[in-house]
This record gives structure tokens, C-alpha cells and sequence, in this order.
């Protein structure tokens, strides 16, 4: 039977985006993986969703927590699994969704900073309820996971979706699950859900030996004095503990490698996106033409967020590039805001909550689109500032900083332009041209510290 008269469509105009569709694409594929593309199907109609299988698989489309609610009971009941988001959340790091994310969390290089950066994490998934980190240990963390209005929405399925999800974060270091205990459940009567969490830093071959050692001391020599007779097998157990001890750190050695191969082809997936930009700015030459694909390619490599174009022409004011989904308010008071900040600043600057700025608040409003958070760096080549490449966010805190670093890399590059030709150009409706005699095009080769730099998580210039 279709829930689709108990469900609270998303589309409706004004209604905050509240669950990102990275976790509708990490539903569907598990239930295709399970039963085949024709249960898919069966459950978009069981959850009322019939027809919006191609939003639901796009990580940039966002849309009601009662319909997440919907779809996760749905596909409990047409699988006849109710600990269906158990194997959805464990599934989660092999199914083809949310590469982005996995790679801006692997860059923060172990599990406790992952779990020290779950605010900004969970704001990737989630903009109706907030994880928040109550206390950090070297190898446990607790967490808090409530609803950010006061209509205390927990459900079962997403209490297990959750703890699943937050379970497989060691598992992006070559580490195992992460062991767990709920001592508060929202869906029980608390005011909301705590997680405890701990997980293994990775095997000490170094302490695991030191053990190896005292224990077979122990039984050769209880062996000697109680059983002489089971010397043979008290000598035989240095043996077995090195056996296991090769085994685990192979296992382990190969683990890692695993990693840091799928941290190699993560890092080359986005820098091709990047990539395109650059070849952009050597085969395009009317600049407004390739700011656009500057904006268009990193959208492509941070999923999810609004990426818009501020361009300054000159001494003047900025104007917002035309985007389908800002509104006129949006536009005016990004141009506001972005007036104000310093010619010479070259860092991007980020800000968590739009509401604790006073031109930026009404972004965060239904008029203004319900962004809640914002990163900008300015669009700088050589020493010539174009604009400033501006990504919006429909959740508070979430931008990691390899996010912001991402932003930086492909708002920036080591390019040569003749400025004064290209924005002649640009504004005759022909192509501009290089500084005369330079033998070179718009932009020079990328170096291998450019790269290198921006690969690398950093905090730099972020700012609330």
C-alpha cells in the first residue's frame, strides 16, 4: 500500500531541504543489490515516491525527512528486513554513492578526526537533525544526535541507519567496524540519541609481540613444573603467536595499501573534475564563458552545494551570476556581502550559520533559498582579482576542510593572461587574446606543488 498521502512532499515552495539524497542513493542501490532493479521500484511506490527515482539517485537533490522516513520504511517491508538500514549503512563505503564525502573524510587521515568533524559531516546528510560531539577519547568518541526543530522526529530505521553509518567510519582507514553502545534513544523517550562509539587504532605489532613473549614464558614454565609432559605443546605456542602475528600484520599491511590505492584514485577522481576547468581556461577564451565552467566543474566535484559566480569588472560592483535557484534577495545580499570584504584577501573564507551574519540572514530563509552555510575564495589570476567563486550550503557547519581546500584549488591556478585583452574581449562578444609575444596561452601548466598543497586537508583561512 503506498504511503504517499502520509508523506509530506518535499517540492512543496518554502520547505527547508532536510535530507540529502545521498542517503536515498545509498537505499536504492542496497535494495537493487538485494532483490533487483524491479524492487526498486516496488518500494519507491510502497514509500509514495513513484517517479522520482532519478532525484532520489542525485547527490544534489535534497527533500523531507518524512520522506527518508517513508523510503526506509518501505524498503523494510518489500525486503521483509527490519534491520534493512543495518545492511544499508554497511554496505555504505562499497556502494557506488557519496565518493565525494568518503574522500573529503579519508583526507582527514584517521577515525577521531572524522568523529571530531561529525557536525560537518553529518550536515552533508542530514538538515533536519544535528550530530554534535560530546566527549573524544583516542579511541572512542560519544555523540548526540537530536532534531534541530522542536517536533522531536526519531524513528527506529534512522536510529539504525545512523549507528550503522557511524560504525563504518574506521572502516575508511583499513580498520575494523566500530563497536557500539546506545544508552539514549530519542525513539525510547530521550530527548535525543547518544551514541558511544569505540573503535581499534590498528594493530601494534610492536605490543602485540611484547604479549606474544610473556605469554609464552608463562607456559613454558607452568608447563615445566605442572605437565612436563606438555613442554612440546608450551614450545609449539611461541610459534603459533608468530604465525598470527605474520597473518595479522600482512592483513593489516595489505588493509592499508587497499587504502591508500583508493586514496590515490579518490584524490585523481576529483582533481579530473578540477582538471576540466583548467583545460577550460587554455581552450576558452571569452572569460565569462569559462568562469561559468570553472563554477560548473566544481559543482561536479562537491556534490550537493549551490556554486554561484560573483564578477567584478574593474573598480565596480559585483554581479551575481544568473543561477536558476537563487533568488533575486540571494543574489542581492551575496553582493552586499561580498563588497565588504578586502581586495587583498586571497584565503577562502567560510561561514558556519548565515544567521549570525546580519546581510547574509535572510539566505537562511524560505525567500532566500534555506542556505545556512557559505564558502567563497576569490577568483585570482596572477595579480588580478575576476570574482569570487561562491558555494552555498543548505546546512549549518559543512564545510570539512578539504571541502574549503577543494574550493581554493579550483578558484585559483597559476595562470598568465593578458587581463586587460581577455576582458576586452570578453566584453566585444569575441575572443580575447594573449599578451603579445608571450608564446603562451591563458594559463600555464598545473605544478606538482599546486597539487600537492591542495590535496592536503587544511584550516587555513576558514573563518566563522
Amino acid at each position: 500500500m503506498s504511503r504517499a498521502s502520509e508523506v509530506e512532499p518535499s517540492q512543496v515552495e518554502g520547505s527547508p531541504p532536510e535530507t540529502n539524497a545521498i542517503t536515498s542513493r545509498l537505499v536504492l542501490l542496497y535494495v537493487e543489490r538485494v532483490g533487483g532493479p524491479s524492487t526498486v521500484d516496488r518500494v519507491l511506490d510502497v514509500a509514495g515516491l513513484s517517479g522520482r527515482k532519478d532525484d532520489l539517485l542525485d547527490e544534489n537533490h535534497w527533500f523531507s525527512y518524512d520522506e527518508k522516513i517513508a523510503l526506509f520504511e518501505a524498503a523494510a517491508d518489500v525486503l521483509d528486513d527490519p534491520k534493512v538500514m543495518y545492511g544499508v549503512g554497511g554496505s555504505a563505503i562499497d556502494l557506488n554513492a557519496g565518493q565525494g564525502l568518503r574522500m573529503a573524510l579519508r583526507a582527514l587521515g584517521s577515525p577521531k578526526l572524522v568523529y571530531q568533524n561529525i557536525v560537518r559531516a553529518n550536515a552533508k546528510f542530514s538538515g533536519s537533525h544535528q550530530m554534535t560531539l560530546l566527549d573524544l577519547g583516542s579511541d572512542n568518541a560519544t555523540i548526540r544526535y537530536g532534531d534541530v526543530t522542536d517536533k522531536a522526529r526519531y524513528h527506529r530505521l534512522d536510529c539504525d541507519y545512523n549507528q550503522a553509518m557511524l560504525a563504518a567510519v574506521p572502516e575508511l582507514f583499513g580498520l575494523r567496524r566500530a563497536r557500539f553502545d546506545h544508552p539514549v534513544c530519542g525513539c525510547e523517550g530521550g530527548d535525543a540519541c547518544v551514541y558511544e562509539i569505540h573503535w581499534e587504532q590498528g594493530l601494534n605489532v610492536t605490543r602485540a609481540a611484547v604479549g606474544g613473549a610473556f605469554a609464552s614464558a608463562v607456559a613454558v614454565a607452568v608447563a615445566a613444573i605442572f605437565a612436563p609432559v606438555a613442554l612440546p605443546l608450551a614450545f609449539a605456542l611461541p610459534v603459533a603467536i608468530a604465525i598470527w602475528l605474520a597473518y595479522r600484520y600482512g592483513h593489516a599491511s595489505a588493509e592499508r595499501i587497499d587504502r591508500l590505492e583508493q586514496e590515490v584514485e579518490d584524490q585523481a577522481r576529483i582533481f579530473e573534475r578540477l582538471g576540466e576547468s583548467l583545460q577550460d581556461l587554455v581552450s576558452e577564451l571569452r572569460l565569462e564563458d569559462v568562469l561559468s565552467k570553472v563554477a560548473t566543474n566544481a559543482h561536479l566535484a562537491l556534490p550537493g552545494r549551490e556554486f554561484v559566480l560573483l564578477l567584478n569588472e574593474g573598480e565596480g560592483p559585483y554581479r551575481c551570476q544568473r543561477s536558476a535557484r537563487l533568488s533575486t534577495l540571494a543574489r542581492t545580499r551575496l553582493e552586499g556581502w561580498a563588497a565588504d570584504l578586502p581586495d587583498e584577501r586571497l584565503d577562502p573564507i567560510s561561514v558556519d550559520d548565515l544567521r549570525s551574519v546580519k546581510v547574509l540572514a535572510p539566505l537562511a530563509m524560505a525567500e532566500g533559498g534555506h542556505f545556512r552555510s557559505v564558502c567563497a575564495a576569490p577568483l585570482v589570476f596572477r595579480d588580478s582579482r575576476l570574482g569570487i567563486l561562491v558555494a552555498l550550503d543548505p546546512s549549518a557547519q559543512s564545510f570539512l576542510p578539504s571541502d574549503v581546500d577543494v574550493i581554493r584549488w579550483a578558484s585559483t591556478s597559476e595562470a598568465r593572461p593578458d587581463h586587460r585583452s581577455a576582458r576586452a574581449g570578453s566584453r566585444a562578444g569575441g575572443p580575447a587574446t594573449c599578451g603579445a609575444g608571450s608564446g603562451r596561452s591563458m594559463i600555464s601548466a598545473v605544478t606538482p606543488s599546486t597539487t600537492t598543497r591542495a590535496a592536503r586537508p587544511s584550516a587555513r583561512g576558514v573563518t566563522g
